[in-house]
């Protein structure tokens, strides 16, 4: 297995463990399952934070009416598109459908927006890798149209 691989796994460990300890343990669990080790030490706290943004956003989506929720975005715009209607929401954000908003062309595309307690760098790089895989993505058919 590689290094990272396992070192991924041993993060993923420690974090499942601290989290589902009483939160007055978590900080001393944290310590002595990490043994000194300040960089996965800081990789499960980045966990633990972008744990607890999350929670606190659905917190808040769950105070709102289910109306003002899953309402219309009514036009709005990114960049060059303009959102129809909610896909789907999850723990990072919500998926839109939307289509090109300027009559050069006709295009239907997915659009993602990330919520703000997520949106750090780390994230953002994430968002970029994974905006450049989809890019890649072609359907075998697509020659045919």
């Amino acid at each position: 297995m590689e290094q990272t691989t396992e070192r991924f796994l041993r993060i993923e460990a420690i974090f499942d463990e601290v989290l589902a300890a009483p939160q007055e343990a978590r900080t001393e669990l944290l310590e002595i399952r990490c043994g000194g080790d300040r960089e996965l030490a800081a990789e499960v706290r980045a966990l633990l934070r972008a744990c607890a943004a999350e929670e606190q956003v659905t917190a808040s989506r769950r105070l709102q009416p289910k109306a003002e929720r899953d309402s219309h975005p009514g036009g709005k715009r990114v960049g060059p598109y303009e959102l129809d209607h909610l896909l789907g929401r999850g723990g990072m954000g919500a998926v839109y459908l939307a289509h090109r908003a300027y009559g050069q062309f006709e295009q239907q595309v997915a659009i993602k927006l990330i919520d703000l307690p997520l949106a750090t760098d780390r994230f953002r790089e994430r968002s970029r890798q994974e905006r450049q895989i989809l890019a890649e993505l072609q359907h075998p058919w697509s020659a045919l149209f």
